[in-house]
């Protein structure tokens, strides 16, 4: 069985599903996984804190609004 939690790009807020696992029990929806153009998902850990990225772009530029704005860029 395969687990997937949804999260929210802390930059564009694009929802984002993210795979607890891959379900071994069926070949075929591994084989089908391994092909598939899944979305990359980026999760970095700035300032303490834990933000969930739907993909490389939207880490790096939410890094710059934080070098930028502060640490309050990432409250609001």
């Amino acid at each position: 069985m395969i687990s997937a939690h949804e999260y929210e790009c802390a930059m564009c807020g694009k929802y984002v599903f993210v795979s607890d696992g891959v379900d071994r029990e069926n070949e075929g929806d591994r084989q089908l996984e391994n092909t598939s153009a899944l979305p990359t998902v980026v999760v970095e850990q700035i300032d303490g804190s834990q933000y969930t990225f739907d993909n490389e772009s939207c880490a790096l530029m939410f890094k710059k609004f934080n070098a930028v704005y502060g640490s309050n860029f990432a409250d609001q």
